[in-house]
């Protein structure tokens, strides 16, 4: 009869050779995923400097605001549109997200 130690005698060696053959299928397939990943390597860099751009102007609202100072002074009338398009995109948006979540797409609907 086999004492349990003899036991794991015998299945230590076939432990580590899967425990070895696990690593090395994990790196062909790491291997293999950052080959796949490579077309998206250019696209995701772009998206990480937008978003580290929005975070930035975030922090920072007084170039935002000295920005559109500056357009209002030097371009009123443009400045105008601007805002009343950016307003009526905004309460688009706002009628989009109300939607989604099921409520009135318009103020006032029951």
């Amino acid at each position: 009869m086999s004492t349990p130690a003899a036991l794991r005698a015998q299945a230590a060696p076939t432990l580590a050779e899967r425990q070895q053959a696990l690593r090395l299928r994990s790196a062909e397939l790491r291997r293999e995923l950052a080959l796949d990943l490579q077309p998206l390597q250019r696209p995701l860099l772009l998206a990480g400097r937008v978003q580290a751009a929005w975070q930035w102007l975030r922090a920072r609202p007084e170039v935002v605001l000295a920005v559109l100072a500056g357009v209002a002074i030097v371009r009123p009338r443009r400045a105008w549109r601007l805002s009343l398009n950016l307003f009526w995109a905004w309460r688009q948006w706002r009628r989009v997200q109300r939607w989604l979540q099921g409520g009135p797409s318009f103020p006032g609907a029951p």
